[in-house]
């Protein structure tokens, strides 16, 4: 179940889309990638994806297949670039 945490008659699935598409492409399967695809046009999707603060490294290799832009275009890659990693001892 993709929303457990929310009650379906709460969301405003236009007014929230950039939360539900990244929702769909960070824990959907296959069948929800392609009621995505077709509630939303591709360019919705793209500029949802492309200013996402976060998501997956995973996620973020599949997006920029999809979308066919690199991953140095997408919002949350500059945003962990900009966040230094602890050093291990």
């Amino acid at each position: 179940m993709l929303f457990w945490d929310v009650k379906k008659s709460e969301v405003d699935f236009e007014e929230h889309k950039d939360w539900f598409i990244l929702r769909v492409m960070e824990r959907g399967s296959l069948s929800d990638l392609r009621l995505l695809f077709k509630k939303y046009t591709r360019s919705e999707i793209k500029e949802a994806l492309l200013t996402a603060r976060y998501m997956s490294q995973r996620t973020l290799a599949f997006a920029s297949c999809i979308v066919e832009e690199n991953e140095e275009e997408f919002q949350c890659y500059k945003n962990r670039q900009s966040f230094q990693k602890h050093w291990k001892y």
